[in-house]
C-alpha cells in the first residue's frame, strides 16, 4: 500500500478543511481577461512561489484518489535558525512570487484556525479561466503560531484585491518564525464550480527542482513516485482534481 507521510503538526485534515471553506473566490469579478488553462499545457509558468535556496522540504498535491488519502495541496517548508532575527523588516524574508500574470481577487491578512488557534494569512490569483469559469491560484502561508496582533502580518502582504500582477511580481513575504520547522506555505488551484485542484502548471524544470528538494524527506515519500514513475506536481488525481479536464490521472 502506498505510503505518503505529510506532517503539519496535527491539523492537516481539519485545518485543510477549514481554509477549503474560506479561500474560495465564487462570483468574483475581474477587470482584466484571463486565458483559458489550456494555454498552461503548452507555456507552463516558468516562477515557482518561492525561490528554491529558501525552502528545506515540501510535498506535491496528493490527490483523493491515492489509496492513503488526499491532501489537496502542494507544501513547502521553510526553517529558520535566527539568521532573520525577530523583528526585521518584511523585505528580510523569503519573497514568494506571482506564478503567472493575473488579478488579486482575494487576501487575508489574519486567519486564525480554530482547531489550534495558529494563524495564517494569504492571497489567491485568478490567472486562467476554463470556459469562463475563473481558476485562482491560492497561497496559504502559514507562520504556525498566533502573533494575536490582527495587523501583524499586514507588513508581509504587498498587494490588495483587484491589484494587476505580473509573473514573477514579489506578491508577499513569508514570515519565518525562529526555531519553527512547520512553517509552511500551502498552495493549490481552485476552480469556480469544481473546487481545489492539482497546481500543475509548472515547466519541467521547475517541478525537477521541487523534487530534488523534497526527495527522501521526512514529509514525503517517493513511493507514489516510484509506483508512477514519474515525477509530478499532482499525483492521483479524481476528475475534477485535473485542471487540463482530461480526465482522472495518476500523475500531472
Amino acid at each position: 500500500m502506498l505510503r505518503i507521510l505529510v506532517k503539519i503538526l496535527n491539523i492537516s485534515v481539519l485545518s485543510l478543511f477549514l481554509i477549503q471553506i474560506n479561500c474560495g473566490d465564487s462570483g468574483t469579478q475581474l477587470s482584466i481577461s484571463t486565458p483559458s488553462i489550456q494555454t498552461f499545457l503548452e507555456s507552463p509558468s516558468s516562477q515557482f512561489i518561492v525561490d528554491f535556496s529558501d525552502i528545506v522540504d515540501g510535498n506535491p498535491y496528493l490527490g483523493t484518489n491515492n489509496s492513503d488519502g488526499g491532501h489537496t495541496g502542494g507544501h513547502v517548508y521553510f526553517y529558520n535558525n535566527g539568521s532573520i532575527p525577530e523583528g526585521s523588516v518584511a523585505s528580510e524574508y523569503p519573497p514568494i512570487y506571482a506564478v503567472a500574470d493575473g488579478e488579486i481577487s482575494r487576501v487575508d491578512n489574519y486567519y486564525e484556525l480554530s482547531t489550534t488557534g495558529d494563524v495564517r494569512y494569504g492571497l489567491n490569483i485568478a490567472f486562467a479561466n476554463d470556459e469562463g469559469s475563473i481558476i485562482t491560484f491560492q497561497y496559504s502561508i502559514e507562520p504556525m503560531m498566533n502573533p494575536n496582533d490582527e495587523d501583524a502580518y499586514k507588513r508581509f502582504i504587498l498587494v490588495e484585491v483587484g491589484d494587476i500582477v505580473e509573473q514573477g511580481d514579489i506578491i508577499a513575504y513569508m514570515y519565518t518564525p525562529v526555531d519553527n520547522s512547520n512553517t509552511h506555505i500551502h498552495f493549490n488551484l481552485a476552480h469556480d464550480s469544481k473546487g481545489f485542484q492539482s497546481p500543475s502548471i509548472f515547466s519541467n524544470s521547475i517541478v525537477t527542482s521541487f523534487f530534488e528538494i523534497i526527495s527522501g524527506s521526512g514529509r514525503w515519500t517517493s513511493s507514489v513516485e516510484d509506483e508512477v514513475g514519474s515525477q509530478c506536481m499532482g499525483y492521483n488525481l479524481n476528475e475534477n482534481e485535473n485542471v487540463f479536464g482530461t480526465g482522472a490521472v495518476s500523475c500531472l
